[in-house]
């Protein structure tokens, strides 16, 4: 490091981390919280609305399968309390789509939710193409769900 910088710059990094304290508890997960635009929501009410707006848009609203799955789906991910990590995940994703920033359509397992692409996470119809979400997400999996998009 003494060849690459000069020595006010090592020593002004090591004051720089002097100032700096954290604590991290490494057990669990930490999960972002998402803000909810519409306050009177919470974020299952939130991606509930989400999610039904997305089958209005994608002409899917009347078909029974679609509804049936939904439910299945929006109910494990609140049984399991994700429903933040998937509101944080479709934003982001979403965000990328308005803003002309190249993405992944979906990669692995997520291409099997249909919370994923009627959120705007990812582009994949998992009922079109006989995806399943339990390869996805399922209370018997013991690692966090990575959307890999």
């Amino acid at each position: 490091m003494q060849e690459k910088f000069l020595p006010e710059e090592i020593s002004n990094t090591v004051k720089l981390t002097d100032k700096c304290s954290i604590s991290f508890e490494f057990t669990g997960y930490h999960l972002p919280k998402f803000e909810i635009p519409n306050k009177e929501q919470d974020t299952y009410e939130y991606l509930r609305w989400l999610c039904y707006n997305g089958l209005k848009e994608k002409g899917l609203g009347n078909k029974k399968e679609y509804i049936d799955r939904l439910e299945y789906e929006l109910n494990q991910i609140h049984i399991m309390d994700l429903e933040d990590y998937f509101l944080v995940v479709s934003d982001y994703m979403r965000w990328c789509d308005n803003t002309n920033i190249p993405r992944g359509q979906a990669r692995g397992s997520s291409g099997g939710s249909l919370v994923c692409y009627l959120s705007g996470a990812t582009n994949i119809d998992p009922l079109k193409h006989d995806l399943i979400f339990e390869r996805f997400l399922n209370k018997g999996r013991m690692l966090i769900y990575d959307f890999g998009v």
